[in-house]
């Protein structure tokens, strides 16, 4: 890569069919995490770009982070997918969701065979209730994907809290403790389509 003073990456992007889908992040350009920042290659089939950044500098054929399967190294590979990065998780500038660091982060994990939790509901809407039980509201929200992004999530555990102006957090759910369990578990069947 480049000296800091040239620049390498401005922005760094997912690639369209992989986990990296939809995600885009902005990068220090020219700063201190922007020093020598390498493109890298598949280097053999069955490997996949995961991550770019100028096409114009990857070609598309290279990139700046790139997977592959245990089955690259032979038996010295672990039983796990690999992921490679030349860039610095650590720096990239987050955005909307997906586009975090601890998103990309929980996708690297799922894509390397570690259980985690699912993604975040990121669009949870309330409306007033309509029927005839005082209090009540309904919720809706599109169904987040776990462990890949073509697995969803099967369950949902409904808990809440009551907001308290004159509490110094406001009623903001910080702990465990500070949540009212519903006894509600919410089991869907089938992925929801937003």
């Amino acid at each position: 890569g480049n000296p800091t003073a040239t620049g390498n990456i401005q922005k760094i992007e997912g690639i369209a069919g992989t986990f990296t889908e939809g995600m885009s992040f902005n990068y220090p350009y020219q700063q201190a995490p922007d020093n020598s920042v390498d493109i890298i290659d598949q280097l053999a089939a069955g490997n996949q770009l995961i991550m770019g950044s100028d096409p114009a500098k990857d070609k598309w054929v290279r990139g700046r982070g790139t997977s592959y399967g245990a089955y690259y190294k032979g038996g010295k590979a672990s039983t796990h997918n690999n992921i490679y990065l030349t860039f610095s998780l650590g720096s990239l500038n987050n955005g909307i969701h997906p586009s975090t660091a601890s998103e990309l982060t929980r996708r690297i994990l799922a894509f390397q065979g570690f259980n985690v939790e699912p993604e975040p509901i990121v669009d949870l809407v309330d409306s007033v209730y309509t029927g005839t039980v005082e209090g009540s509201v309904e919720l809706s929200w599109t169904a987040v994907s776990d462990d890949s992004l073509t697995e969803a999530a099967s369950k949902y555990w409904l808990k809440y809290t009551k907001y308290d102006a004159s509490a110094s957090d406001l009623g903001k759910m910080s702990a465990e403790e500070d949540f009212i369990d519903t006894g509600l578990l919410i089991i869907k069947l089938g992925r929801l389509q937003p």
